[in-house]
């Protein structure tokens, strides 16, 4: 399965030289020549001791982690499972994602948001990080920094995933036009939020280091799912986001039951990942299948 692009993680800068150090070609044939030799002219860039040792500690610090990734893999970690260096990789990458936290403040992270609203609002520029329409989109308060909490900036990923990847999910579960719908209905974002969190400790990567194995055997049949894909655990969570409205709609649920929604949901994916399907896809079925 395509994930599409992915996005860097935000306030991640690219990283590594940015010119050349001899800069121009000076092998051309614009210079000198002294019969049938060429005359070549060498440039050096003064020598920085804090740059040569920013790049030992770098390079060591990337020796350690590849040293750190093939020593689970060989002995997996004193769990039982060994995994394939792509997903070891992958699996280091999201429990990263997991710990970064929103800071309002961060203009990478305003611009995140700003870009949810475009998916839930087309056609309405976003004029204000605090306004009242936010609670349209199922946020609890004029400013919805005040939600992320547990789910941090990764949450927020999760929702601009699926308005991106799953435009018509997106759409039917911000408005609700699936089924008979209660007066009082589950705040979409807030929901969402929920969902990131809870998914995280179903797989037992919930405030884990990176590079720690999952410590359920839900998250262990999880690892299997990222050799398919970078996006695994954003596809779980849209699967994890149409199961909860099923059940909201088959409990006639209200506002107050959303734990209990939520409880039965989490039991249900938790059920269906230590199944160990072989497919993202496979795993679709057996959770939304008619």
């Amino acid at each position: 399965m395509s994930s599409g692009p992915r996005r860097r993680r935000a306030g991640q800068e690219a990283e590594g030289l940015q010119e050349s150090l001899l800069g121009e070609d000076y092998s051309s044939s614009s210079g000198p020549a002294y019969g049938s030799r060429q005359q070549q002219i060498i440039v050096h860039q003064p020598f920085s001791v804090d740059t040569f040792i920013r790049f030992v500690l770098d390079s060591w610090l990337v020796f350690i982690r590849t040293l750190s990734r093939c020593m689970q893999s060989l002995l997996g970690g004193g769990s039982g499972l060994s995994l394939p260096l792509t997903q070891a990789e992958r699996l280091e990458e999201l429990q990263e994602r997991l710990a970064v936290p929103h800071n309002s403040a961060n203009p990478a992270h305003q611009q995140q948001l700003r870009e949810l609203w475009a998916l839930a609002f087309p056609g309405q520029p976003c004029v204000a990080l605090k306004t009242p329409k936010w609670k349209d989109m199922g946020w609890q308060g004029d400013d919805p920094g005040t939600d992320f909490r547990g789910a941090g900036l990764f949450g927020l990923d999760n929702l601009l995933y699926m308005g991106t990847h799953h435009p018509g999910l997106f759409s039917q579960l911000l408005h609700k036009t699936q089924g008979s719908r209660a007066d009082w209905e589950y705040p979409f974002a807030v929901a969402g939020l929920n969902l990131t969190f809870a998914l995280s400790e179903v797989l037992g990567i919930a405030g884990s280091s990176p590079g720690k194995l999952p410590t359920t055997a839900a998250g262990r049949a999880f690892c299997a799912l990222l050799a398919e894909s970078d996006a695994a655990f954003e596809e779980v969570y849209c699967i994890a986001f149409a199961l909860l409205d099923r059940v909201w709609l088959a409990r006639k649920a209200s506002y107050m039951q959303f734990n209990a929604v939520l409880k039965e949901v989490r039991g249900r994916l938790e059920a269906a990942l230590q199944a160990r399907p072989k497919s993202i896809q496979q795993l679709r079925q057996r959770l939304l299948a008619s």
